[in-house]
């Protein structure tokens, strides 16, 4: 006969510290997401600032331009060579700087002729893509509690984009539309990217690579669609970049801490800070509905953050 298993209290105690540790890094994760989320809202929304689209490509060309010398800098003072990598890390983070690069385009020139709350909120695929992603790819099972806190999410989302902006999604323009919802998918990807390469490299040096690429590729587009502005035109978004890299490094902890059954929904707190920049720049009115749809969002947030991946 088997003898039964007895459990201690120090071993009922470690599990207990092994949740706790479980909860606190999670909780983390998603601190580090929500920065993140923070930077990229007054990133996304660079083009409504200046009030054009023309100049899209450029936004983001001297972002990566002042990222990739912010990185630079700091290499050379931790006396840090981008060498110490593999050939497959590098591949990994040009196919993530391609998705990034793009998605990044595709939101900023969607903000600048939609309200930025509904461009933002049109990018809401990119959370439940990042959810089924992990689910499918990275075989990450998510518990009722993150499918609820998915739903309020999403559910908040819609009330923003669909009920709350009174009518623009409706009068939106099909340019502004599917820019936002190809943004979404490119950002997607991108976040699974990130996952991928979370634990494979240091951050200083994914994102010395990011960069890079970033820079060579927007470049290319930019030979091949359009005409590089001058720099003393663009001091302002180079600028931009060692901020950008600081959003960049939020992302790449949060979602290394946060499984990405988590890490995509709490990204629509993105609509929230969206609304207020909206609101608090532009002018852009914020409805009941609105408030409404933001409340759910940081419920289901709070779900996620509570429930086991």
């Amino acid at each position: 006969m088997d003898r039964p298993t007895r459990r201690t209290e120090g071993s009922e105690v470690a599990d207990g510290n092994t949740d706790n540790d479980t909860t606190s890094t999670r909780l983390v994760g998603i601190a580090w997401i929500i920065l993140g989320v923070v930077v990229f809202t007054f990133f996304f929304a660079s083009a409504k600032f200046v009030g054009t689209t023309d100049i899209t490509l450029d936004i983001v060309f001297y972002r990566y331009v002042g990222g990739f010398m912010s990185i630079c800098c700091v290499l050379a003072l931790r006396r840090i060579t981008p060498l110490q990598t593999t050939l497959r890390n590098v591949g990994l983070n040009l196919v993530r700087s391609t998705c990034g690069a793009t998605g990044g385009s595709m939101m900023i020139a969607a903000t600048a002729v939609l309200p930025v709350a509904t461009a933002t909120a049109i990018g809401l695929l990119d959370g439940v893509l990042i959810f089924l992603l992990g689910a499918l790819l990275l075989k990450e099972t998510p518990s009722r509690t993150t499918w609820s806190g998915l739903v309020l999410c999403l559910s908040g989302a819609l009330c923003v984009v669909v009920i709350g902006q009174e009518g623009t999604f409706a009068t939106a323009s099909t340019q502004g539309l599917l820019l936002a919802v190809g943004g979404a998918c490119f950002i997607a990807f991108e976040g699974v990217f990130i996952k991928v390469t979370g634990t494979r490299d240091r951050p200083i040096i994914a994102l010395f690579y990011v960069n890079l690429f970033g820079c060579l590729l927007v470049f290319l587009a930019l030979a091949i669609f359009g005409q590089l502005g001058a720099l003393t035109d663009n001091i302002l978004f180079i600028a931009w970049g060692p901020l950008a890299v600081f959003g960049q490094f939020c992302f790449f902890i949060g979602y290394r801490l946060a499984p990405l059954v988590i890490a995509g929904p709490v990204g629509y707190t993105w609509i929230i800070f969206s609304m207020l920049v909206g609101y608090l720049f532009f002018g852009e009115a914020v409805t009941m509905i609105a408030a409404l749809g933001a409340l759910l969002i940081l419920l289901g947030g709070y779900l996620l953050s509570k429930g086991p991946a």
